[in-house]
């Protein structure tokens, strides 16, 4: 019985690092994305903004 305890527990430590890893990497992957966010607001900006007035002024690609 003690030894089915023990791969129990070392199964549930091996879920909880997994899971940690996969937080840890959905962060980093989000960090990621929200800094190049940051760096290239500008040009962002710019790209939505000549979208919207192309679909006012009723000009197409």
């Amino acid at each position: 019985m003690p030894r089915k305890t023990l791969l129990n527990l070392l199964r549930d430590e091996c879920g909880e690092a997994s899971l940690t890893s996969q937080v840890f990497l959905v962060l980093g992957v989000g960090t990621i994305i929200f800094a190049l966010l940051v760096i290239f607001r500008e040009q962002l900006i710019d790209i939505v903004n000549e979208t919207f007035t192309n679909f006012r002024g009723g000009q197409t690609w």
